[in-house]
């Protein structure tokens, strides 16, 4: 996890479920985390599509089954604006 846009990421969803981002890794799913509930889904979607971007559907967002698949979900869709 070297990758800046990567702890970018994790920090905005540490932030806004109140955790120190050392509880959170890229094989980290939302069920982990009792804060992660589906208010918070909604507002980290929300956060992220608002600081990245990524132009993605909440139902791609939803679809991502840990913070890494998120990720990875994430720079395929800015990938896929540049071009």
């Amino acid at each position: 996890m070297n990758d800046s846009l990567d702890l970018q990421i994790i920090k905005t969803i540490a932030d806004e479920l109140r955790l120190d981002i050392s509880k959170l890794t890229l094989e980290t799913k939302p069920y982990d985390i009792t804060e992660w509930d589906s208010m918070n889904n909604t507002l980290i979607f929300l956060l992220i599509e608002q600081k990245y971007s990524p132009g993605l559907t909440f139902d791609e967002y939803s679809s991502c089954q840990d913070i890494g698949e998120l990720i990875a979900c994430i720079k395929n869709s800015k990938l896929k604006s540049k071009n």
